[in-house]
């Protein structure tokens, strides 16, 4: 029996050795879990960018000046007198485009006559020779291709009567609102230069210059004071 007892004690010792080792395994484990707790963490500053505003440009607002009547009526006749010169002008354009139309018209319709003519002429002969039917025929037509001619040429002339009438009519008045405009232009500029002269004049009359005052007192002052010194013995 007393032999047996060390068997027992090496046991316990070796059933305590895995125990002193977990044990020494944890507690590593928990220190560095505290040393991890106890410091600090370091946190980097962030800097905050400061916000630059760009200025914002603002519209600037235009006050529209209100016009009276009579400034709105002038402005409307400003405008129409535009349109009414607009108007002329093409209506002067047009007339003498109208005409250089109808001249030509006129001379295409004088060529046109000159060859009925001609082939009148020829088929008359030609029915004097032969005196058939076919070249009566052809007589009569060249006959109403003459007439033809005759009409359609009248027509061009009086077209070209017409256009060229339209192109003097319009010529004249814008002469005469060219002489009106030259005239109302003369007088202002003469109104203008007599306004002017007016002006220069008033600027020249000077105004009347003040009159220097005399004191008469401080002249009286020292005759008086030489009376009484003359009195005494």
């Amino acid at each position: 029996m007393a032999a047996r007892k060390p068997a027992t004690a090496k046991k316990t010792v070796a059933k305590s050795k895995p125990a002193v080792k977990a044990a020494a395994k944890k507690a590593p484990v928990k220190a560095t879990a505290k040393k991890a707790a106890t410091k600090p963490v370091a946190k980097k500053a962030v800097m905050k960018k400061a916000v630059v505003r760009k200025p914002v440009a603002r519209k600037a607002t235009v006050k529209a000046v209100k016009l009276s009547v009579v400034q709105q009526l002038e402005k409307e006749l400003t405008v129409l007198q535009t349109k009414l010169a607009a108007a002329r002008s093409k209506a002067l354009t047009d007339a003498e485009k109208d005409v250089t139309k109808a001249v030509a018209a006129q001379a295409k319709a004088t060529e046109k006559l000159a060859k009925a003519n001609e082939s009148r002429k020829a088929a008359a002969e030609k029915a004097k020779t032969t005196k058939t039917a076919a070249a009566l025929r052809q007589l009569e037509t060249a006959k109403a291709r003459t007439e033809q001619a005759k009409a359609d040429l009248a027509a061009a002339k009086e077209a070209a009567v017409a256009a060229k009438a339209a192109l003097a009519a319009l010529t004249l008045e814008e002469k005469t609102r060219a002489a009106l405009a030259k005239v109302v232009s003369d007088f202002e500029k003469t109104q203008a230069k007599l306004s002017a002269k007016a002006s220069t004049k008033k600027a020249a009359i000077k105004k009347p210059a003040a009159k220097k005052t005399t004191s008469k007192t401080t002249a009286a002052k020292p005759a008086a004071v030489e009376a009484p010194a003359a009195e005494k013995p």
